[in-house]
């Protein structure tokens, strides 16, 4: 189903990555319409009534993290100095694991908190989750995707 034009309005300031990398697919042809893309399932959680209140709630507490806080402070300071930001890759590898771990926790929490409107999300707590980790399928490698460059 296609989301409301309300949803949609909904997403205005939201960031694109929330977004399961519109821009970046839509560059590359892999969304050739943006309306059915958004109203595929993996999008639920972003159009929840309190998914704006839980982005607001873990940059709070992501920006109580010294080294996540560094980092948002000079992407500032080269905005403002009207340099270019640094490579996604770059800021990713510049994240440490403690912020990383906030992010994780939280989501997970954010998911669990509203599982009855979001049923579709694997979360830890669910059986079938726990029945993967006995059988050690969350662990496991799985197959390898080629590199970025090499993908067609």
């Amino acid at each position: 189903a296609l989301p409301a034009v309300d949803n949609l309005q909904s997403l205005v300031g939201t960031p694109e990555l929330y977004l399961n990398r519109l821009a970046e697919r839509y560059d590359e042809g892999l969304v050739e319409d943006i309306p059915k893309f958004l109203g595929e399932t993996w999008s639920m959680a972003v159009f929840h009534d309190r998914f704006a209140d839980f982005r607001l709630a873990l940059k709070a507490e992501l920006m109580e993290d010294e080294g996540f806080r560094a980092i948002v402070e000079d992407l500032h300071a080269r905005a403002e100095g009207g340099e270019g930001l640094p490579p996604l890759s770059t800021l990713r590898r510049k994240v440490k694991a403690p912020a990383r771990e906030v992010v994780g926790r939280a989501v997970v929490a954010f998911l669990e908190a509203n599982k009855a409107q979001l049923p579709l999300y694997l979360t830890p707590s669910m059986e079938v989750a726990r029945d993967m980790e006995h059988k050690d399928l969350v662990h496991s490698p799985g197959p390898q995707r080629p590199p970025r460059a090499e993908r067609a």
